[in-house]
């Protein structure tokens, strides 16, 4: 089990009963944690550092080894080339075997041969004429036949005393071997050749395991560059690899480390080569060893990290003790606080920085009991000064209606006694001329004249205080403009008033009421139409914005005054002549257009005309309308 499963485990078996469970795993985590953390780097850190040395250290120590091994295979390699060689001047200088040789009859040599193999059973005896003839062959092995014999089968590069030491294949089968020629004396010359005697033994598995017993490590012989031999432990893979890895024989002096699946080896050639690339290289496995070395130190430090663990937890199991119950009835105390209970005290009477802790803690208690019963009579005098307030205001506002309706009604009296007094005068004058028996007709057309007047009067309130209904629909308001321009321009041609009409090709149609942007436009020119008494210029731009569209309505009249633009809005005020009007058309025109979405910005300078500035949005319907 791993240590990050055992840990909760722990924590939940020595959890302390009067705490609740989430406040311990949170200070236990913030104590135990970071010592764990600290535990398992550092020992992870030394387990790194001493795998490396002590990998590193393996490596030095086997290459040593190795290159000792390598010295005591050469040395034993010697000691078997000097026996070869002494057995071989025993053979070679046996009396009757020269005779027979230098006889020169095959049957003759073997039968010597045969009585000098039974004291040399272990070896294979190649006798050979002065011409290298096959004479004579011996061998303990019954597998190797060999029926004539070619100098090419022998190579050598080691001579002791004058024998040549080196390899002699024969059908597929290597041999370490001897080649020593075969003297007889000479009166005349000193010495007369009479053959040559090869004694060999083999190179195979058992002879290698036999020297990979005594220095201990595994061996493979190597031929021609290519691997021939190896020890019967040494592994197929092994074997494949090292013939992958193109070792040769010639890189006498290297050392080389070989992988296998997770195995390192390291190889080594022997120092004595007896024929070309053609040697014995050194196999010392390095991975087993490492583990064999590692596994004790790696016990020991995951003991130690197990320990340290432990006690990192009893530490926590203390401190925890120590400090969570202090830090329990100081939570208690804070949630009594949140609800507002400000009289709960706090019982912490340690001498450790969390009593001190809870000392402030409870003189920020007291503080704030103390400032909310101030704040509590504080709004307890603002409620009773808001409710005074409220009376105040309700008083104002009513103060203020009424005062609005008796303006209202002052104005609206004085609206309309003028067309009542026409209506009695000609009323009076019709009677009279009834009476008569004149025509009253003149007289009935005046009052009929001042009733329409009042009716418009009472018309234009209504649509102050209640607007007609919207029938919105997608208009062209270039097409609503040119169409208004076309109504009002005889008139305002007699008065010598120019317009021009300005509109922007690309505006989108808007859903709006052309009705009450009739009125709205109708009103705006009407009213420029009063501002040039003298005539002048009307100038009407439409142009895209943003969210919408403007048009703009710009005329050369007497302006308006900047003390005045403020209240040109208000309901009843205007700055025409009384019998031109009551002041409602601008009021309604601000409210149709405000129901609209959209608003009214006027610019003037007394003496240098008005502009005004109707903006409306193009709002989601038309949008769509547009993208479809």
């Amino acid at each position: 089990m791993s240590l990050r499963a055992i840990l909760p485990m722990m924590l939940r078996h020595f959890s302390l009963p009067f705490i609740s469970k989430p406040l311990q795993l949170k200070l236990r985590s913030k104590v135990l944690l970071p010592v764990i953390t600290i535990i398992v780097l550092t020992m992870g850190a030394a387990l790194l550092i001493v795998n490396q040395v002590v990998r590193r250290e393996v490596h030095r120590t086997i290459s040593e080894e190795l290159q000792h091994k390598i010295r005591i295979f050469d040395s034993l390699q010697r000691s078997q080339f000097e026996l070869l060689v002494e057995r071989t001047l025993v053979v070679a200088n046996t009396p009757y075997l020269k005779a027979a040789m230098e006889t020169g009859h095959p049957e003759t040599v073997q039968r010597q041969a045969d009585k000098i193999f039974a004291d040399f059973q272990d070896y294979t005896i190649i006798i050979l004429g002065r011409d290298q003839q096959l004479l004579a062959f011996l061998s303990p092995d019954s597998n190797v036949d060999l029926k004539v014999f070619q100098p090419r089968q022998f190579s050598s590069s080691v001579e002791i005393s004058g024998i040549k030491i080196g390899i002699l294949t024969q059908n597929g089968s290597l041999f370490l071997a001897t080649w020593a020629p075969v003297i007889l004396p000479d009166r005349i010359s000193g010495y007369f050749l009479v053959g040559y005697v090869l004694l060999a033994t083999p190179i195979d598995s058992q002879r290698l395991d036999e020297f990979s017993a005594t220095i201990g490590s595994q061996l493979m012989f190597f031929h021609q560059g290519r691997p021939a031999v190896s020890s019967s432990k040494l592994s197929s893979d092994l074997r494949r690899k090292i013939q992958r890895e193109g070792i040769d024989p010639v890189e006498k002096t290297r050392i080389r480390t070989v992988l296998i699946g997770e195995e390192h080896y390291l190889v080594g050639f022997s120092e004595v080569e007896l024929a070309d690339r053609s040697g014995f290289l050194l196999i010392a496995p390095v991975e087993s060893a490492f583990r064999t070395m590692i596994q004790p130190i790696e016990r020991t430090i995951f003991s130690v990290a197990g320990f340290a663990v432990l006690a990192a937890i009893l530490i926590s199991l203390f401190i925890s003790r120590q400090v969570v119950s202090p830090v329990q009835h100081l939570v208690q105390a804070t949630e009594a606080v949140s609800a507002g209970n400000y009289d709960r005290e706090i019982h912490v009477r340690t001498r450790d920085e969390i009593g001190d802790l809870a000392r402030r803690f409870d003189q920020m208690r007291q503080s704030l009991k103390k400032q909310m019963n101030e704040l509590a009579q504080r709004n307890r005098e603002l409620e009773e000064a808001l409710l005074k307030l409220e009376k105040t205001q309700h008083d104002l506002v009513q103060s203020e209606k009424l005062a609005a309706t008796g303006r209202l009604t002052a104005q609206l009296s004085h609206e309309l006694n003028n067309p009542i007094h026409n209506i009695r005068s000609c009323l009076e004058m019709a009677r009279k001329k009834l009476s008569e028996g004149g025509d009253a007709g003149e007289y009935l057309n005046l009052a009929h004249d001042e009733i329409v007047r009042i009716g418009r009067l009472v018309q234009q309130m209504l649509d102050f205080y209640r607007p007609a209904s919207q029938d919105k629909k997608l208009i062209d308001l270039q097409r609503l403009l040119h169409g208004i321009v076309q109504m009002t321009e005889p008139r305002l041609a007699k008065r010598h008033i120019r317009v021009i009409e300005d509109y922007a090709p690309d505006l989108p149609p808007l859903h709006a009421s052309p009705d009450q942007l009739k009125q709205v436009f109708l009103n705006i020119i009407t009213n420029a139409y009063d501002a040039m008494p003298q005539g002048g210029e009307l100038r009407i731009t439409t142009r895209r914005v943003n969210s919408g569209v403007e048009i703009e309505f710009a005329d050369t009249g007497i302006g308006i005054p900047q003390h005045r633009i403020r209240n040109i809005f208000d309901a009843f005020y205007t700055t025409k002549s009384r019998a031109s009007g009551v002041g409602l058309g601008l009021s309604v025109s601000y409210g149709i257009i405000r129901s609209h979405g959209g608003r009214i910005i006027v610019e003037s300078e007394e003496g240098r005309g008005a502009t005004f500035i109707v903006q409306l949005p193009v709002d989601e319907s038309t949008k769509k309308h547009l993208s479809t």
